[in-house]
């Protein structure tokens, strides 16, 4: 999932773009940035989660004699 967050950049851009360009959309483009904040600050929670669901982690180097 957090190789998604770059995609979701670009997004984001487009949404705060279109807050400060336009007053026709601005509640759309509030609520897209709103969302796609929300989900960035998400992934890296659920990936977390999921990692150790899943037995995944970095491995300790094991101390030398």
């Amino acid at each position: 999932m957090p190789e998604y967050s770059f995609i979701l950049c670009v997004y984001l851009l487009h949404g705060l773009t279109l807050a400060y360009i336009t007053t026709d959309a601005f509640a759309f483009a509030l609520i897209e940035s709103v969302l796609i904040c929300i989900l960035l600050v998400t992934f890296p929670f659920y990936a977390r989660k999921r990692g150790r669901e899943l037995g995944l982690g970095l491995k300790k180097k094991s101390e030398q004699k």
